[in-house]
């Protein structure tokens, strides 16, 4: 929204060019995580479905649990990715409150708010999962996971100081 406020008005000619970018950008992002919505619910699903598997012989049993272990791989990796997602529309939303419109500034700040609140969503069914699967993938993804909260802090503390600059 703020990158399209700022496309076309004179005040902002020489960042209309980034701006499009921005717009282009965000938006196949919103089409992406807009998938992710019905990804992360058939994962679930996939969760739900291999836990009622029958468990009465050995072999039962092994067939369950690698189900198990596969569906939640699944259901972790589909929140990492929208982790991953939701940060670049965090470095979007950056980019317009540095460059874009000022009369919107409060949009992008809002939009800037949403991204750090999925990727802390993300995170939490993330942590949740990598409890069932192995060390080895989980600790993976736990660190993946650290090394983006990471920019997620260090991105919002550069969009407070511009806010605040900007004189919102």
């Amino acid at each position: 929204m703020v990158a399209r406020l700022t496309i076309g008005k004179k005040k902002y000619a020489d960042v209309e060019p980034k701006m499009q970018v921005v717009l282009t950008q965000s938006e196949t992002l919103r089409n992406d995580l807009t998938q992710s919505i019905q990804l992360d619910s058939s994962a679930f699903n996939g969760v739900m479905a291999a836990y009622k598997l029958a468990k009465d012989t050995h072999e039962q049993q092994e067939i369950r649990h690698k189900a198990i272990e596969q569906a939640t791989l699944l259901a972790t990796q589909t929140p990492m990715s929208v982790a991953k997602k939701s940060l670049q529309v965090l470095e979007l939303a950056e980019q317009v409150i540095r460059l874009g419109n000022t009369a919107a500034l409060s949009d992008a700040a809002t939009g800037a708010t949403l991204a750090e609140a999925a990727i802390a969503s993300a995170g939490y069914n993330i942590r949740i999962n990598v409890k069932d699967l192995p060390a080895n993938l989980g600790s993976s993804f736990a660190a993946e996971l650290s090394g983006i909260e990471k920019q997620t802090s260090d991105i919002q503390a550069r969009i407070c100081k511009m806010l605040h600059d900007r004189g919102l």
